[in-house]
């Protein structure tokens, strides 16, 4: 078994989904934390039928994440978007990370962003060698005990979800860093 689990929240994402799943290996686990009113839980369940979960749930992408956060039954816990599109090599890349209690990386969206992947990339290493974890929830890998330890996200808020947990885990000692 893949011993990393991705979690995706969900509304209103059949334009995207396609690209996404196509993206994903079917060895990795899926967990879809859907609000969609356009179809997305259905093209989700038709497409990828296997290792697949797809559950319900009204609220922020805070919620969403920690609801997935709170389900997985792996010990690591991958969060994105549905607009991400994951290089071919991604899934055995990340393995290498999986030594620290979390990574994250630019987000790996469709559309010939490579320069803007590039430039977010080299800001989240500064910030980062400065003591501050511009973490992204497109591309947040977590170890799900250490997240978990500390509250994990913060369903109140409904942006900077990500950041805020990341940096959470640092005050507690935790070592998430820039990886993928």
């Amino acid at each position: 078994m893949y011993p990393v689990t991705v979690v995706l929240p969900t509304k209103n994402e059949a334009h995207n989904i396609p690209h996404f799943l196509k993206s994903l290996p079917p060895e990795v686990p899926l967990l879809v934390v859907d609000d969609s009113s356009d179809g997305t839980a259905h093209i989700i369940k038709t497409s990828r039928p296997h290792n697949t979960r797809v559950l319900t749930c009204k609220g922020n992408v805070a919620q969403k994440r920690q609801a997935g956060l709170q389900l997985v039954s792996t010990s690591w816990v991958l969060h994105t978007d549905a607009d991400v599109v994951f290089p071919r090599d991604y899934f055995q890349k990340i393995l290498n990370y999986l030594q620290k209690d979390g990574f994250y990386g630019p987000k790996l969206s469709a559309g010939g962003y490579e320069g803007y992947y590039r430039l977010f990339s080299f800001g989240q290493r500064v910030l980062s060698s400065l003591g501050f974890p511009a973490a992204s929830g497109s591309n947040l890998g977590l170890r799900r005990e250490a997240a978990l330890a500390v509250g994990g996200f913060n369903t109140q808020l409904n942006c900077n979800e990500d950041t805020d947990l990341v940096l959470r885990m640092v005050k507690e000692g935790v070592s998430p860093g820039v990886g993928s």
